[in-house]
């Protein structure tokens, strides 16, 4: 059978069907969905706006009743997404952008209560994150929570097994977030471009380590790159980390908030593996090994307007950074160019104190730990 909408839209299948016994077998696909055309349905979950978006979907499927429960099985099932752009109903602007995103090659056995995923990919997506003053995140503002359920009562204690979930490969490439932070005085705006993670291996029924890694460009100049395994029981990971050539003037706003300092210049590296350690073992929390760098540094006075510490390059090298309980080794400090001059004010203050936060009238220093 093949049925049109309107729209355009089509719902087709075909396949057999017994009574005796009840069995059936055959295929379904949905084409050319169009998202925001069903809009009522979804609109006390969803508080932004889906401006365009088609859904397409499909699957394979087997059926046989029995006595003690059907069997149902899915096989060759997937879902694409194309053309996806939500806005935002506060503000009024595109949020989210998704060209591409498709579910592949999903199988589900109800009588194993087993699913497994193929494949999860999507490119070119490109995506607005806004912190607001109070601290409120914008993604999080687009869809209304779930009331909570009552508290259960004398329920049941099911005998039946979990269902097991099994996801082979997340591939998303070429994104881009820009991330919008006003909690500064100054807003501060960070872009990452050139993104792409793959993860491999997630399991609930096997604690296999899964395989990930990542990497972006950030501000439009430097890299960030992230590989390696994680375990979900108990939650631990170890990755090989990396900075290159990061720029650290678009992190002004967060300098401003401790110091009178603009940042002129500067260039952020590091190289270096972290372990995550779940608590209650006897290993740290996070523990960091590598090395960092930092060149072409420079800030000047934002009172006097004058150059107040540059350098040419600082590298520390053999780090070995333990948090909780906390420890740091270093092997190596190398500081190159260093220059750092006392200016005094027409106030007749050092430059060294007026850099500094003035504290509020009646503040007193708390005492350190």
């Amino acid at each position: 059978y093949s049925v049109a909408t309107e729209a355009g839209e089509t719902v087709a299948g075909s396949g057999t069907l017994s009574i005796a016994p009840l069995r059936s077998a055959g295929a379904v696909k949905l084409a050319g969905l169009d998202i925001k055309k069903y809009s009522p349905y979804y609109q006390d979950i969803l508080r932004g706006e889906v401006l365009a978006g088609k859904l397409d979907a499909g699957a394979e499927y087997r059926f046989a009743g029995s006595s003690n429960a059907p069997l149902v099985t899915v096989s060759n099932a997937g879902v694409a997404l194309t053309g996806f752009q939500l806005k935002a109903a506060d503000t009024g602007e595109k949020v989210i952008e998704i060209p591409s995103f498709s579910v592949e090659r999903t199988e589900a056995s109800l009588a194993d209560r087993s699913i497994q995923v193929g494949l999860v990919k999507s490119t070119g997506g490109a995506i607005l994150v806004r912190q607001s003053k109070d601290g409120a995140i914008n993604l999080l503002g687009l869809v209304n929570p779930p009331t909570a359920p009552p508290p259960a009562t004398n329920n049941p204690v099911s005998s039946e097994p979990p269902w097991t979930v099994r996801l082979k490969e997340i591939a998303f490439d070429n994104y881009t977030i820009k991330v919008e932070d006003q909690k500064p005085a100054k807003p501060a705006t960070l872009s990452l471009d050139q993104l792409a993670f793959n993860v491999k291996g997630v399991s609930t029924f096997s604690n296999e380590p899964i395989t990930l890694s990542l990497s972006a460009r950030l501000n439009q100049a430097g890299t960030v790159t992230a590989h390696g395994t994680a375990k979900i029981a108990p939650p631990q990971a170890e990755l090989e980390v990396g900075v290159s050539d990061l720029d650290l003037r678009p992190f002004q706003p967060y300098v401003s908030e401790q110091a009178r300092l603009a940042i002129t210049s500067g260039r952020f590296n590091t190289q270096g593996r972290v372990r995550y350690t779940s608590p209650g073992s006897d290993a740290p929390l996070v523990k960091f090994t590598g090395e960092i760098s930092l060149t072409n540094f420079l800030t000047t006075d934002q009172v006097l307007f004058k150059d107040f510490l540059k350098w040419d390059a600082l590298s520390v090298r053999g780090i070995d950074l333990d948090l909780q309980p906390n420890q740091l080794k270093v092997q190596e400090v190398q500081w190159r160019g260093l220059q750092t001059s006392v200016v005094i004010g027409p106030d007749h203050r050092p430059n060294l104190t007026t850099v500094l936060p003035e504290k509020a009238a009646g503040a007193s220093a708390a005492p350190a730990p």
